[in-house]
């Protein structure tokens, strides 16, 4: 398997231009030289800038991308290996992933066109992203997995232990994506102990957040930067800390409530601020071309409960706010209506 450093960069679906190559290349000069993105990034203008600023250090950098559900058949996967080779500048991916399950597409014909790209040397290696545990076990029968990709931060631990532990036992590494978990860091009473721990150790609630990551087993964090000063603040936050501030951190997840769907509004104000359905029907007819739509999702769901919590603003005891999940949920009320109620995070405070 490849050398991978302890933190790499995550690229994500933000707006990117020709002034960010120089922090991508100096990071990737300075010990994150693993770089993470998607071919639906900015609409592969991600790729490009990566491929601007890798020039010349190719052979230095290991380089990840992810094709998008709508492409995840046969001859889609190979178009869209070809396209973002093409804006990456490169003739070769390090790994190649798919970024989200589609329902409507056969997995095995995503598999085989996988495997050509490796038998023909375009990909060395292959990862999937955001699947459920059946699933993850199910494609494991198929083709040796190489990478998982998923949220992973102090706030969203929804893969321990089983996730986890299969990863860890199966040798696949984790790519945890959100690991400062979008700038929040932690909430509840974990938050009040990393500011403690930041103060004790003179260290940001970030590299606080982060060196809990790095030093887990099996897992490397992608975070975000944009500025010189805040890799330098991602660069510092592999150093010791004390095992009883380890342990705490560890042993304190945040807790998964069943919230009956009766009682959640779905908003337009959100995590990222995701265009959404406001109500049933609307997600029915996913005038937005969500892939998978909500009815797809909705017969995945049926046969398999164990979803990614969603993400709630708690109004008073009968109402909250959806923040985050909001296709996952519309799938869920159609899978078990409004009674049934919906495993869901709940945020003490919003941006």
């Amino acid at each position: 398997m490849l050398n991978f450093p302890k933190i790499g960069q995550g690229i994500g679906a933000y707006k990117w231009n020709d002034s960010n190559q120089r922090l991508i290349k100096h990071a990737a000069l300075n010990g994150l030289n693993f770089i993470d993105t998607a071919e639906d990034y900015d609409n592969g203008n991600s790729e490009r800038v990566i491929g601007s600023a890798i020039k010349g250090i190719r052979d230095k950098v290991i380089l990840s991308s992810k094709f998008a559900p709508r492409n995840n058949s046969y001859s889609r996967v190979l178009k869209s290996l070809d396209s973002s080779l093409k804006r990456l500048n490169t003739d070769y991916l390090d790994i190649y992933q798919l970024h989200w399950p589609n329902p409507s597409v056969p997995i095995e014909e995503t598999i085989e066109a996988l495997n050509l790209l490796k038998t023909n040397g375009k990909i060395r290696y292959i990862g999937f992203g955001n699947l459920t545990l059946a699933e993850l076990k199910s494609i494991h029968k198929l083709i040796k997995i190489d990478t998982f990709q998923i949220e992973y931060n102090l706030f969203d631990r929804s893969i321990e232990p089983d996730i986890y532990n299969f990863c860890l036992e199966n040798n696949i590494l984790i790519i945890g994506y959100s690991p400062l978990d979008q700038g929040y860091i932690a909430d509840g009473n974990i938050k009040k102990y990393i500011i403690k721990l930041s103060k004790k150790y003179g260290k940001s609630l970030a590299q606080i957040a982060l060196n809990w990551i790095v030093n887990k087993k099996n897992i490397l964090p992608i975070p975000k930067f944009s500025t010189f000063e805040h890799f330098q603040e991602i660069y510092e936050s592999d150093f010791k800390i004390d095992q009883d501030d380890f342990k705490y951190i560890n042993d304190n997840v945040t807790p998964i409530n069943y919230i009956k769907p009766k009682l959640i509004n779905v908003i337009n104000e959100g995590q990222n601020n995701r265009k959404t359905y406001l109500n049933l029907n609307d997600a029915k007819l996913n005038k937005l071309g969500y892939v998978p739509s909500p009815i797809q999702l909705s017969e995945v769901i049926s046969k398999d409960k164990n979803i990614k919590p969603i993400r709630l603003i708690k109004i008073n005891d009968l109402q909250y706010n959806l923040i985050e999940g909001r296709i996952r949920f519309w799938a869920w009320v159609l899978a078990y209506g409004e009674e049934n109620p919906i495993p869901s995070y709940i945020r003490s405070f919003q941006k």
